[in-house]
């Protein structure tokens, strides 16, 4: 029993055990220091998730709110026409939509990555 209680105390001395905690320790630092960069780098992905959310949430609000009011002179239009109004010509047309075509083309230029190629 003396015997392998010595061999025990030699394996495992007072300077391996420090120096066993020690490494161990070091371990621990350095695994702690990459699971920080690593949240790091997740918080910078998740907040350019939110920024990119954010600009398509802005990008499809001010689209819809584009398209219902274009809907909105498309029904003024109508009822004009209905209601027996004057007869518009081309060129007409083509001087009261300009500005609903210019505000789809200023929301286009805003998020050019939701443009959905045409057919």
């Amino acid at each position: 029993m003396e015997r392998l209680t010595f061999a025990i105390l030699a394996i495992y001395s007072e300077d391996r055990v420090r120096a066993l905690f020690s490494r161990m320790r070091s371990d621990l630092h350095d695994q702690h220091f990459r699971h920080l960069c690593e949240m790091a780098d997740l918080r910078r992905e998740l907040n350019e998730l939110r920024t990119a959310y954010s600009e398509l949430r802005a990008a499809a609000l001010a689209r819809q709110n584009v398209e219902q009011e274009l809907a909105s002179f498309y029904c003024e239009r109508a009822n004009r026409t209905s209601e027996g109004g004057p007869a518009r010509s081309g060129a007409t047309v083509a001087m009261t939509d300009t500005p609903i075509l210019a505000v789809l083309a200023a929301v286009a230029l805003q998020a050019p990555a939701l443009q959905v190629p045409r057919a």
